[in-house]
């Protein structure tokens, strides 16, 4: 599904990439097969093939429920939210400032960002400090890091100065 929304006609809704989350699935299901075959008859008991199983196929079903209930980034004049199956993040425009693609590891790219000037209340650092930002986003999503770079750093220019700005946006 393409990103719903824009600047003039908010909100924006950015998914995770259907394409990615199958591809993530296709390439997990190929690899537990394979195992699974040169394993054969070698398991070293029944509890070691009982545990691959179960372990298995959790991770296939999270991997499902992301294509069904994919994670959304909503961008609208109040700020940013990301949700997912879990859990929900919240930043107003206030928060958040500089959004720009961090290289990570293998060649991958995120979206990270940097708080506002005394802000850093320890949400997501684990994910971005180290990459030379605050914070970051996850990665998958229907647009790329860079493109998603510019429009988030374009939406927080047009809203931030928004009359409409809903300060502090609580998680």
């Amino acid at each position: 599904m393409p990103v719903r929304g824009n600047l003039d006609a908010p909100p924006i809704v950015v998914r995770t990439s259907m394409w990615k989350s199958l591809l993530s699935l296709a390439l997990l299901l190929a690899a537990g097969g394979y195992l699974a075959w040169r394993l054969g008859q070698d398991w070293p008991d029944d509890e070691h093939a009982a545990l691959f199983i179960i372990l298995g196929g959790t991770v296939v079903g999270l991997l499902a429920c992301d294509l069904v209930w994919p994670a959304r980034l909503t961008i609208d004049h109040r700020g940013l939210r990301q949700s997912g199956l879990w859990r929900t993040r919240r930043w107003s425009w206030a928060e958040v400032a500089d959004f720009r693609v961090l290289a990570v590891a293998l060649g991958g790219r995120r979206v990270g960002f940097d708080y506002s000037v005394g802000r850093g209340d320890g949400r997501l650092e684990g994910q971005g400090a180290p990459l030379g930002a605050d914070a970051a986003l996850p990665g998958g999503w229907e647009l790329g890091p860079a493109r998603l770079a510019e429009l988030l750093n374009q939406a927080r220019m047009v809203w931030s100065s928004s009359d409409s700005q809903s300060p502090g946006v609580s998680p």
